[in-house]
């Protein structure tokens, strides 16, 4: 199959909300969208053709190879928090995954989309693109597992690593406080964040550049909010009263990071929502 002339050949493998956010942003006079879901659904994006195929067992997934892309996006989700699901989810899958794209004679770019929870940091520091990975933690191994197989691919190819994503006000931080407890303030534990339509967004300007792509970005707004800060926004827009609520006893200090993001800000790239606690404020 080969893509029409001056399109180009988008495809997007483990299509899900990111790849919908992305394809909602790019012009189809310009590109070509193949989407690869385990079931095939009706897109509502002109020219879309979605290929029935699961990335696990890689069932369907010779279909990329006559594809041809010219850049593959790949956004995989276990399906299950386990570490079997990991070991499925993410390195088998992007062990099927990368048997394909080298079969692939357009040589595409690969973008894919892993996590932050690959680093090793635990204490609250700052990390960036080259702070040390975490193979110790048996779910943070898996998805370098990941990682490395896209890593040794002799093609164009980068890694993006999420902080959390959100969308909106989230109930997230809720489950604590109706529970009746609430974050000490001291030490802060830090939070991470990036707002899904910003990762869509980077995508785009990842396709547009002409740089050179890095190896990997931190995709994060570069703001860490602590949780006891995140859980007052949150009771504070779902009309929540937590000042008299216990703070929660802990036994031990848990594990935090704080995400750089300076490397996508060097690209020229700019935030929508460089900061999470402008959802809760905007009304």
């Amino acid at each position: 199959m080969l893509a029409t002339q001056n399109k180009h050949r988008l495809a997007i493998v483990g299509f899900g909300d990111l790849g919908s956010r992305l394809m909602a942003r790019l012009d189809p006079s310009h590109y070509e969208f193949g989407v690869f879901k385990r079931s095939r659904i009706e897109l509502p994006f002109p020219g879309a053709v979605c290929f029935e195929a699961d990335t696990v067992s890689g069932r369907g997934l010779e279909a990329l190879v006559g594809y041809q892309p010219d850049t593959v996006i790949v956004t995989l989700t276990p399906s299950e928090p386990s570490l079997q699901g990991y070991a499925k989810g993410y390195a088998q899958a992007a062990d099927q995954i990368v048997k394909r794209v080298r079969e692939c004679s357009s040589r595409p770019r690969v973008i894919y989309v892993s996590s932050t929870r690959v680093y090793a940091e635990r204490m609250g520091g700052w990390v960036t693109e080259n702070s040390a990975l975490d193979r110790v933690d048996d779910y943070a191994r898996l998805l370098i597992e990941a990682e490395d197989l896209i890593r040794d691919l002799s093609l164009q190819k980068t890694i993006l690593r999420p902080a959390g994503l959100y969308s909106g006000p989230s109930r997230f931080y809720l489950s604590r406080l109706q529970r009746g407890f609430k974050s000490p303030t001291e030490p802060p534990v830090y939070t991470n964040r990036i707002h899904r339509d910003d990762v869509a967004a980077f995508m785009h300007h990842l396709l547009q550049t002409d740089q050179k792509w890095a190896p990997a970005y931190n995709l994060s707004d570069g703001n860490p909010l602590a949780k006891h800060e995140i859980e007052a926004l949150a009771a504070a827009y779902f009309g929540l009263e937590i000042e008299t609520l216990a703070t929660e006893a802990l036994a031990a200090p848990p594990s935090h990071k704080r995400i750089a993001n300076k490397l996508i800000l060097s690209t020229g790239f700019e935030l929508t929502y460089p900061d999470v606690s402008q959802v809760y404020l905007a009304n």
